[in-house]
């Protein structure tokens, strides 16, 4: 839920200020870090073996294992199951997703549906984070939770801005995909949809506290390769909370580590590899129609503010002026050390 996010992110903050240096060392956002290099995590699906030896389900089982591009793996274990075919959320936390009939109707709801086709659409094409919303049914309640949702990323889009990116830095170098930008959107699920019923269990599978909250709608931020952050319900919906969240995923990316304690990973058959080389390879033409002369500049990035706190001044925000500002603090603390040290000495 929030509050242990919330507080995840305030460590990383507080980290960021004690350690400046580890915070400096990539400045891609962490958003398209992820998008970069974090792979989704493997689902298993299990099937039962003597399901599997049927006729009908063989052809069925190889469409899975040659399917290459869907983050899910085919078990079938010795063991007989209740149910033909279950599938397994990936460890940690593990536990069942989804358990039923291995049948075609039921594969294609496995692999895919249309809100998570749109979802890895939309961020492949630029958005930082999709923010999915799923609904309570009650209309006046959910339309509520989007106006609150998409105003504050209005202001937000001008209230903040992306790192400013070092070209020169290996260590902070995006991939192919689209240009870099900061722009976030909400996909609404209704919980009647049929299309949707692993969607939906992916995304509540992780939390039994979810589960329990479904008279009320509740916001799943995703980003990256199909990674939920978090489970927010909304009476949890402050400006607050949404700016925590908007500023950790556009924020420098520090740790450059997956970490299966912030966020769980959708199922998603879509080959992200390919489809981003795409993307790039468009942007790379359009670009060169509009001026083949020289490359597009790099977007124009500062470091966020929110909350109304007092924009830092340019010196400050440039990281090669907070690193002799930390030199300078450091060598005015040794020599008064050392000032110190001599006047004791002294006769």
């Amino acid at each position: 839920m929030l509050k242990p996010m919330a507080a995840r992110l305030i460590r990383c903050v507080a980290l960021s200020v004690i350690i400046p240096s580890a915070a400096w060392a990539c400045t891609v956002p962490v958003f398209r870090y992820a998008l970069d290099r974090w792979p989704g995590e493997i689902y298993e699906l299990r099937v039962d073996r003597a399901a599997a030896l049927k006729p009908e389900i063989a052809p069925l089982l190889d469409r899975l294992r040659t399917n290459a591009v869907a983050n899910l793996s085919v078990k079938t274990p010795p063991a007989a199951q209740e149910a033909a075919a279950k599938l397994v959320f990936p460890d940690p936390p593990g536990g069942d997703v989804w358990s039923g009939a291995l049948t075609a109707a039921n594969l294609e709801m496995l692999l895919d549906s249309p809100l998570r086709r749109e979802l890895a659409r939309r961020i492949v094409l630029g958005d930082s984070a999709v923010w999915v919303l799923v609904e309570s049914g009650d209309k006046a309640s959910d339309d509520e939770t989007v106006r609150v949702l998409e105003e504050r990323f209005k202001q937000w889009a001008t209230a903040a801005s992306l790192p400013e990116q070092d070209p020169n830095d290996p260590s902070s170098q995006i991939g192919p995909g689209p240009a870099l930008a900061m722009r976030f959107s909400v996909l609404r699920l209704s919980r009647k949809d049929p299309r949707e019923v692993v969607t939906l269990a992916m995304l509540e599978a992780n939390s039994d506290e979810v589960k329990k909250l479904r008279s009320a709608p509740v916001a799943f931020p995703v980003f990256g390769r199909g990674r939920v952050l978090a489970a927010v319900p909304k009476e949890n919906l402050s400006a607050e909370s949404i700016d925590e969240i908007c500023a950790f995923l556009t924020g420098a990316c520090s740790c450059q580590v997956k970490d299966s304690r912030t966020g769980w990973d959708l199922m998603l058959s879509f080959n992200w590899d390919e489809e981003l080389a795409r993307v790039e390879e468009e942007r790379q033409s359009a670009g060169a129609e509009k001026s083949p002369a020289a490359p597009s500049p790099a977007p124009k990035a500062e470091t966020v503010t929110i909350r109304g706190e007092t924009a830092p001044d340019k010196a400050a925000r440039s990281p090669s002026a907070r690193v002799w500002i930390w030199s300078g603090l450091l060598l005015a603390v040794i020599a008064g050390v050392a000032w110190a040290g001599w006047s004791r000495k002294k006769p």
